[in-house]
């Protein structure tokens, strides 16, 4: 995963046996540190995904029915018609501009729908739990139009965490992604560090992916018995050259040639990150209003105790799906 040591791909199991190395070697390079490294290849977390599904399943919150609908594999999201947009070519794609295919297959399906109002309730009585204003009222705008049931497993691949009791399927990624935040506490035991440091007082995510966080995830939680966490904060994105950074592209400015150019401490994450900001492939770098130099990914803080950041950061995580980072912080 780095210049001096060449990366090939043969299978996803290789691809996710290495691909921590890229992340373990980032927070050497950008000094961060963490308690924790969890991947969701491990024991631990598909014994969290496994109750977690087994405890929704125990509660009639899941059913078998059919799925038909557009999908975009690199967004690994679902999307109705009416949300797609013209791409290159007259031809539809995702909002994030990410090619979809249409898809049918016997699926286990989550009753989303039936949480819409009690999602509502939620939102109503924390204010705070979408952030800022504009994504909260989109989510709000989102749950209002009506929610479907969700599609949570698949039978096309054989690539994921087994369904417990149904030979053929697998859980849907983002399900499983989420329970990552909670499998890295202990769950499904629920005392120890879980009780410790969930719920946790803030996830900080790309826009992109704030409905998976906002929605799906407090919906998923509530109805397993579980708090969801207290706020979600969805950043903005980079953008190169006008168009979405991202790793499935290729058109990411890797940090070392960023710590390499400008130092360690222009680089380092800050306590927030900007809005939508443009960078340039030519200059190597990013900056927002102010001319500093930020980097984007997804942070989550656990606890906070008497109003200060607790200093027990999160553990950071890798999925299986290639290329996706779970969560990292820092002290400090």
């Amino acid at each position: 995963m780095t210049a001096a040591r060449p990366y090939f791909l043969t299978t996803p199991i290789y691809y996710v046996n290495d691909l921590p190395h890229a992340w373990r070697e980032m927070t050497q390079l950008l000094n961060i540190s963490n308690d924790d490294f969890i991947r969701t290849t491990e024991p631990r977390h598909m014994r969290g995904v496994e109750a977690l599904w087994q405890e929704l399943e125990k509660r009639g919150e899941i059913y078998l029915g059919r799925f038909a609908g557009w999908y975009a594999v690199r967004d690994e999201a679902f999307y109705a018609e009416s949300e797609l947009i013209d791409g290159p070519g007259g031809k539809k794609v995702a909002p994030t501009g990410a090619d979809v295919e249409w898809l049918e297959e016997e699926n286990y399906f989550f009753r989303l729908s039936a949480w819409q109002d009690r999602l509502l309730q939620f939102y109503e009585a924390h204010p705070d739990a979408v952030a800022p204003r504009s994504r909260r009222n989109e989510v709000i705008s989102f749950v209002k139009s009506g929610l479907n049931d969700l599609s949570i497993s698949r039978t096309s691949f054989s690539w994921g965490v087994p369904v417990p009791g149904h030979p053929g399927h697998v859980v849907y990624v983002w399900v499983d992604a989420l329970i990552n935040y909670i499998s890295a506490l202990g769950y499904p035991d629920i005392e120890g560090e879980f009780a410790t440091f969930w719920p946790a007082d803030l996830h900080m995510v790309g826009k992109d992916i704030v409905r998976f966080h906002s929605v799906y995830w407090p919906a998923f939680l509530m109805a397993a018995g579980l708090e969801p966490p207290r706020r979600v904060f969805a950043h903005g994105w980079w953008t190169v050259e006008g168009q979405k950074m991202s790793k499935s592209l290729g058109n990411f400015i890797p940090p070392k040639a960023l710590v390499d150019r400008y130092g360690l401490d222009p680089v380092r994450p800050p306590p927030s990150p900007p809005r939508t900001s443009s960078c340039s492939a030519k200059r190597a770098g990013c900056w927002n209003g102010c001319g500093r130099s930020w980097p984007s990914r997804r942070f989550i803080w656990r606890s906070r105790q008497s109003g200060a950041w607790s200093a027990r950061p999160t553990a950071m995580s890798t999925s299986r799906r290639p290329g996706r980072c779970g969560a990292a912080t820092r002290r400090g």
